[in-house]
């Protein structure tokens, strides 16, 4: 049986096998491909295909090619593309390639398949839930000798901070991009049942490659919620990032859908000084709500709040953040954005400065892929702005120091939180910190407008 080619990069150059396709042997095999849906015949397709069905449900895709004696004896690779949903490859009645769970879209590439000369038949049998809303891909089907590439799509691991483990992830680099040319990075978070292969078959690739921006997809620990090891996961990717490719710093955004627009929001109001940009879909604001989430993900009352971005929304003063919700979700119900939207109201009266956040409700959208994919086109433009540097005014909120973790779980102690150029300790954990400073830009001098529950708090560099 097949195996799909991940790569482990630990070294400075990332290249990885793929159909050479200025060979004269390589074919094409978009066209022509047999379609079936839920077992009846709906003629022929070409592939990259996309299907909005809005439901869950399966479908078949098959093909019959040609292969030459000495395209065979080149030791061909086989490449289908990105696929939503779970899939299984069948090459001459064969299986060789099973995807992994229900959100996942493993590219479907083959390293010397059994083939044979004269006429062969792939088929490919997809299950896709409501999420996917039908069968969808990306990526062009070719047949041909393997070369390398020092572009596109990665497998690759990061060692984790908090646990000293190694971390999967995606990490793309547009094939637009020039070597060293310093790129700005989007860090993408997958869904609850998702992992860093989840939104591959998406149009996000396409941006991506107009706008040449670094896509990475963390793994999270998978159902995480994004809170302790997970939210370290996006630190130490974000990390491993830029120690494997020219990132322009100040252009550092994330998003994530459904828990991963949560984790983006969550990570982006807890260091608002990496981040240029937050977009969330779909997300929640308040997890406090959720009594199975108290139940199966956090321990405490205390750490259920410190991963409820609505209570720390002042950290993200100077961060833009875009929320895009469909207003039928009937997953993550739109009061969890107009809680935000309220915040962000209040924030901006008792500050006296405009809360940059962007609400779009999305008219008959539900919890669905289908926004994303058109919304992206927005996600891209909206992220093109740099950072904030050194503000003046910094606030930072807090009812613990620091996240990063211990290889027990434990928060480590003497942790700070940090906000641009300003580092705090709470004095109590579990009750509430926020300090808000000033700083003459000119003299450098400080003024403590606020500060409650603080234990200590310091100017660092930015």
């Amino acid at each position: 049986m097949f195996t799909l080619s991940l790569l482990l990069v630990f070294g400075a150059t990332l290249d990885a096998p793929t159909v050479d396709a200025r060979s004269p042997l390589t074919v094409d095999l978009s066209d022509g491909w047999a379609f079936e849906l839920d077992g009846s015949s709906q003629g022929t397709e070409r592939l990259p295909i996309r299907k909005e069905l809005r439901r869950k449900g399966r479908a078949r895709l098959a093909k019959s090619f040609a292969v030459s004696k000495e395209l065979l004896a080149s030791k061909p690779r086989l490449e289908l593309g990105a696929f939503a949903g779970k899939q299984v490859v069948t090459l001459n009645g064969e299986p060789v390639l099973v995807s992994g769970g229900k959100a996942r879209g493993y590219p479907l590439d083959l390293d010397a398949p059994k083939l044979r000369e004269g006429e062969n038949r792939v088929t490919i049998d997809i299950e896709f839930s409501d999420w996917h809303g039908g069968p969808k891909s990306r990526g062009t089907p070719r047949l041909g000798p393997a070369t390398t590439r020092t572009h596109g799509l990665f497998f690759l691991k990061h060692r984790s901070s908090a646990d000293d483990t190694l971390q999967p992830y995606a990490l793309y680099l547009p094939p637009t991009l020039k070597d060293g040319e310093k790129a700005p990075l989007l860090i993408v978070l997958h869904g609850y049942s998702g992992d860093e292969t989840s939104y591959l078959y998406t149009a996000a690739f396409d941006y991506a490659d107009r706008d040449k921006t670094v896509l990475a997809f963390p793994h999270g620990r998978g159902r995480s919620l994004y809170a302790g090891k997970g939210e370290d996961d996006i630190l130490d990717c974000l990390d491993d990032v830029k120690r494997r490719t020219a990132i322009d710093a100040a252009r550092v955004s994330i998003t994530g859908a459904s828990m991963g627009g949560a984790g983006a929001l969550s990570a982006g109001f807890h260091h608002p000084h990496l981040f240029a940009a937050s977009v969330n879909f779909m997300g929640d604001s308040l997890y406090t709500v959720w009594k199975q989430y108290i139940r199966w993900h956090f321990k405490t009352m205390e750490e259920a709040e410190r991963y409820s971005p609505l209570l720390y929304a002042e950290n993200g003063i100077h961060q833009p953040h875009l929320w895009i919700h469909g207003t039928v979700d009937h997953v993550a119900p739109l009061n969890q954005a107009r809680w935000m939207e309220q915040k962000a109201r209040e924030l901006s009266k008792k500050l006296k400065m405009k809360f940059p956040i962007e609400f779009d409700y999305a008219p008959g959208y539900d919890h669905e892929e289908r926004l994303l994919h058109d919304r992206w086109e927005k996600v891209f433009t909206f992220i093109r702005e740099k950072r904030v540097a050194n503000p003046e005014r910094v606030f930072i909120v807090a009812n613990s120091n620091g996240v990063r973790r211990d290889r027990a779980g434990k928060i480590r102690p003497g942790q700070w939180n940090r906000a641009y150029w300003l580092e705090m300790q709470v004095k109590a954990t579990g009750q509430w910190g926020r300090i808000e400073v000033v700083r003459n830009a000119t003299t450098g001098k400080l003024k403590v407008v606020r500060r409650e529950n603080v234990k200590a708090y310091r100017v660092v560099g930015d």
